[in-house]
């Protein structure tokens, strides 16, 4: 007997489908980043809620700007060689 998919099995499995279906159709590298990007906006929002204050966007603020810095740097260090 095949039992049904519960609910929230399934929306997981819509929004997977989703988000990869949106990878995939990324024609460049640039594209896939705004993609990437919105995943990650669209992931912090459902944890927030309707919390604009909620720890989860700090977390996403500081991975970012940790990825700036280290990019900064690293061009910085490469155009001075």
């Amino acid at each position: 007997m095949t039992t049904a998919a519960r609910p929230a099995d399934q929306t997981k499995r819509n929004q997977a489908e989703f988000w990869n279906a949106r990878q995939a159709s990324a024609s460049d590298e640039k594209q896939l980043v705004a993609v990437m990007y919105d995943l990650a906006r669209s992931t912090a929002a459902k944890a927030a809620g309707r919390d604009p204050n909620h720890p989860v966007w700090r977390e996403l603020a500081e991975l970012l700007h940790g990825w700036s810095v280290d990019t900064q740097r690293a061009l910085s260090s490469r155009d001075a060689q």
